[in-house]
């Protein structure tokens, strides 16, 4: 019973740690973070709203944060691989490097191509091959 108690205490002890580091490191974490995200959505005013570069800083900024929840690392690695995902039309290298325990870069995520762009550009597509065909059209009558 004795080593059961001595594991038990070392578990909790090593729990209490953990738990102080994330506290303390996730104070600092959450200054630069929230000064980051001030940056970046005034530096982007302009771009319109959803944009490459702010959706790069959220998921870096998405990946600095968890990097701190080592607790939760499982579950914290499954949602970024989804969300990274459902966000990036060609999340796989994304996913990949999560589900290998590394961390996608800001850089990594910018080259990234967001559903939001790639809808864009189809619709944009689109709209020119519809004023194509006006235009062919019009000159056939």
């Amino acid at each position: 019973a004795g080593d059961d108690d001595s594991m038990q205490i070392g578990t909790v002890h090593e729990w209490i740690r953990s738990y102080e580091q994330e506290v303390s490191g996730f104070a600092r974490l959450a200054d630069y973070a929230e000064s980051a995200l001030s940056d970046a959505l005034q530096s982007t005013a302009s771009m319109g709203v959803p944009n490459p570069l702010r959706t790069a800083v959220c998921c870096d900024l998405l990946e600095r944060i968890c990097s701190r929840f080592d607790r939760y690392g499982a579950f914290l690695t499954q949602l970024r691989q989804h969300l990274y995902g459902a966000v990036y039309a060609d999340a796989e290298p994304l996913v990949a490097a999560v589900a290998a325990g590394r961390t996608p870069t800001a850089r990594d995520f910018f080259r990234a191509t967001p559903y939001f762009a790639e809808v864009k550009k189809l619709l944009d597509e689109k709209e020119s091959r519809e004023r194509e065909i006006l235009l062919w059209e019009r000159n056939r009558r």
